[in-house]
């Protein structure tokens, strides 16, 4: 498994800042499976919000 680009939380390197980012992200994101096909872009739009969303949380 790839080692988080944030400090643990409860770590001494760990800043409020990131303590508080991953709080939130894992609050909002943890649980989310199956993302809908409807978000994904229609050649207009550049990013996919799944991935999007994936890659974030891959870094928390």
């Amino acid at each position: 498994m790839a080692k988080s680009s944030l400090s643990a939380p409860g770590t001494s390197t760990c800043l409020p800042v990131e303590a508080l980012v991953i709080k939130r992200s894992l609050n909002c994101y943890q649980n989310d499976k199956g993302c809908p096909f409807d978000w994904e872009p229609g050649g207009e739009d550049i990013l996919s919000p799944c991935l999007t969303e994936a890659d974030f949380m891959r870094r928390v």
